[in-house]
């Protein structure tokens, strides 16, 4: 708990300075999603709370450095969604930026030596399955993230509830 709270202390004292109005439905998503994580891992018994908590707050940070860093392109992958349904976050990004925000995230956790459950976390939340060893919490985050998202809880964009990608044996094992 001690770590957990000391890196998430941490990672919000590198993320501070991202705050704008342009990303504030992102924050407000991230905390809902990091709230909602630590009562998943609690009820399945899945993760310590805390770490849970922390790998929600910081799942979508590389989205938070692009609505910052990148406001007008951000504005445009966002209208590319809401004029095409059918495209999802992910592809949009690429289709706009060239890169999407889980890579981006992916390459602030290693160049700020976050851990690796971190890193893979932030790379792969909206694939969970293929999360290599850190797919428990990254299914964790996934699901987190959903529940905030059916809440209408903040906005990462995409708002847009599609079909879980998580497959029949992770369901099984989450009980």
């Amino acid at each position: 708990t001690v770590r957990a709270a000391a890196l998430s202390s941490s990672v919000m004292g590198s993320m501070e300075h991202y705050a704008s109005p342009d990303v504030e439905q992102l924050w407000e998503r991230a905390y809902a999603t990091a709230t909602a994580s630590r009562l998943l891992a609690t009820r399945l018994n899945m993760a310590e709370p805390e770490e849970a908590f922390v790998l929600g707050l910081v799942q979508n940070m590389g989205q938070i450095i692009l609505g910052v860093k990148a406001t007008d392109a951000y504005a445009n992958v966002r209208k590319l969604i809401d004029d095409h349904h059918e495209i999802d976050l992910l592809k949009a990004e690429n289709r706009i930026l060239g890169i999407n925000h889980q890579e981006v995230g992916y390459i602030l956790a290693r160049r700020w030596q976050l851990p690796d459950v971190i890193a893979q976390v932030t790379f792969r939340h909206h694939e969970p399955e293929r999360a290599g060893k850190f797919r428990g919490p990254a299914t964790l985050v996934y699901l987190a993230d959903t529940v905030a998202r059916a809440l209408g809880i903040g906005s990462d964009g995409d708002n847009f509830m599609r079909p879980l990608q998580v497959s029949a044996a992770r369901w099984k094992k989450l009980g």
